[in-house]
Parts: structure tokens; C-alpha cells; sequence
């Protein structure tokens, strides 16, 4: 008997795969976390990311181009307010991490 398998079967059954066993194994990306508040607003010129806790807890913003492209880090320690300017419009992908944690992403436009 002769079992014939391509390539692209066995690629998507891995991947289905992977994602069961993640799932399984409780991997997982929070958007809420009950000591962390974040956000992001567009501003006349610009964004305004907000983090709010009770606790001194170190958070990472990133924020990137469509493209990929980095275009703002920020780490954030405890409660604060800060202002990003000086941006193109356009739409922008960004990510907040606490302890190698994704607590929050999405995407916001500039115009």
C-alpha cells in the first residue's frame, strides 16, 4: 500500500495542530488585565497612550507602520500619560506588553 501526502495537507495539519495544542496548554492573549489599564487615543496631531495601575508595573508599548516598520517604543513604569507626535497620517498596528504578556493591541488611524 502506498500513502501519498503533499507538502500543503501536512502544513495545515501542523498548524492546526499547533493552535490545539496552544489552546490546550492555556497559551493566550489577555486583552484585559485586572491591575493594568492601557489605551491609546488619536489627538489633534497625534496619539495619547495611557497606562493606569495600582501597582508599579512595568509595561511596553510598541507601535509600528502597516509596513512593519517600528516607529515608537515606549516603557512605562507605574501610571502616566504620554503624548506621540510628529507622526504621517496613516494607520498604525500597536501592541502593550506587561512581563512578556500581550495585554492589548489594535490598530488606530491618523488623519
Amino acid at each position: 500500500m502506498q500513502i501519498n501526502i503533499s507538502y500543503h495537507s501536512c502544513k495545515g495539519a501542523i498548524l492546526v495542530s499547533c493552535f490545539f495544542l496552544c489552546t490546550a496548554f492555556g497559551y493566550k492573549t489577555n486583552e484585559k488585565n485586572s491591575e493594568v489599564t492601557v489605551g491609546i487615543v488619536q489627538e489633534n496631531e497625534g496619539f495619547t497612550v495611557s497606562v493606569k495601575t495600582a501597582k508599579n508595573i512595568n509595561i511596553h508599548f510598541y507601535m509600528f507602520t502597516v509596513d512593519g516598520r517600528l516607529v515608537k517604543e515606549l516603557n512605562i513604569n507605574g501610571s502616566k500619560r504620554v503624548n506621540i507626535l510628529q507622526l504621517e497620517k496613516g494607520i498604525y498596528i500597536y501592541d502593550f506588553f506587561s512581563n512578556d504578556e500581550r495585554i492589548k493591541n489594535g490598530q488606530i488611524e491618523l488623519r
